[in-house]
């Protein structure tokens, strides 16, 4: 994504001196919300494989004691 900044900043600047500024905010809009999903994906994913990860060397482990819910009283 940095490789590409300057690029996207030529075709927005020429986009601009065109005298096309709507064109030019839908570019960087675009262009920025299909980066911003890419690295929500690219999380997503890195996420998952830890769980997974984490599932397959150490299972899932359950509480020393039952979780009391916040609204009851305590005995």
């Amino acid at each position: 994504m940095i490789r590409r900044q300057p690029t996207t900043e030529a075709i927005a600047a020429s986009l601009f001196d065109a005298g096309k500024p709507e064109l030019a905010r839908h570019f960087l809009t675009y262009y920025s919300t299909t980066e911003l999903m890419n690295g929500l994906r690219l999380a997503q994913t890195l996420a998952d494989s830890i769980d997974a990860q984490t599932k397959l060397l150490f299972g899932v482990r359950q509480p020393a004691s039952p979780i009391l819910d916040p609204t009851t009283p305590p005995p």
